[in-house]
């Protein structure tokens, strides 16, 4: 069991003791022990305790609303904001045109930012290698839209394990109108329709279809979204496994040397995806994948 901020509390402000600890809370004495040395070195040198962001609960159902039986959302990922290589221009076409089609709901998962320390050598492929400078930089470069859903990659993640600053929280104070929903994965149901943000680590697999497979066919019964958005491998494919349409959804990074000498290509675009539906009835789907070169 982790220290947790509720724990944390109960020995930094209640008192709580060794044997308090392992009662209330049903843990061995090396725990117990554990926390409250982690507990008194936080506190000595006054550092606030921050939950791991991938360690919270999932958060409440998420409902959002869009008028009409058909209806739209635009879905950009991997940014990686800070980047040498990323391509504002090309997202602000896209939103652009998303916005001139009638799309007022963004879907993001993840790596809306480059991060910090992800491999070595990052610092020298970024424009702008801090993270607060990069939140910043997010704020005044992506375009104005109404309302944006977004979730955290392993590059905003790892600017948590480095210098302790959940970046979900960071963007969506610098920016109202996104709305932060998860690490790794978050939900959010639009017009009773269940829409899964994702963004996986490590690399991808020889067939492009294989991640996307592979977590659709990890759902339990009940438990599946009608549509699943996973970022993190910049590929753009579209296709569905047991009623769940999942989207390899693209990105608006360029090649860097990392990539390059992992032989990862890069595709640069978003979706734009049209759905009918009634009642949380999904009866038509319509996807287009903006490309750009």
């Amino acid at each position: 069991m982790q220290l947790t901020k509720d724990i944390f509390d109960c020995i930094t402000v209640n008192g709580y003791g060794r044997e308090k600890l392992c009662k209330v809370f049903d843990v061995p004495e090396r725990t117990a022990r554990d926390w409250l040395a982690v507990a008194k070195y936080f506190y000595d040198n006054h550092i606030p305790f921050l939950t791991d962001p991938l360690h919270l609960p999932k958060a409440e159902q998420i409902k959002h609303e869009i008028k009409g039986e058909r209806w739209k959302v635009a879905v950009v990922s991997d940014l990686h904001i800070g980047s040498n290589v990323f391509r504002p221009l090309e997202l602000d076409t896209f939103v652009s045109y998303a916005l001139d089609n009638g799309v007022e709901t963004f879907l993001v998962p993840g790596d809306l930012l480059d991060g910090t320390r992800v491999y070595r050598g990052q610092e020298y492929e970024q424009s702008i290698p801090g993270v607060d400078e990069q939140v910043k930089y997010f704020a005044e470069i992506f375009p104005k839209v109404p309302k944006a859903y977004f979730i955290i990659g392993n590059h905003e993640y790892a600017a948590f394990k480095s210098v302790g600053k959940n970046l979900g929280q960071d963007i969506s104070s610098a920016r109202k109108e996104f709305q932060y929903i998860g690490c790794m994965e978050g939900r959010v149901t639009i017009n009773n329709v269940i829409f899964e943000l994702f963004h996986p680590q490590g690399g991808g697999a020889y067939a492009l279809s294989y991640k996307l497979q592979k977590r659709i066919e990890s759902y339990m019964p009940g438990d599946k979204p009608r549509f699943l958005l996973m970022g993190h491998y910049h590929q753009a494919m579209f296709m569905t496994v047991r009623n769940v349409s999942g989207f390899h959804c693209g990105s608006f990074q360029g090649p860097n040397t990392f990539s390059k000498a992992l032989n990862l290509p890069n595709v640069t675009g978003g979706w734009i995806i049209e759905v009918m539906s009634a009642d949380g009835e999904v009866n038509s789907i319509k996807s287009e994948f903006v490309p750009f070169y």
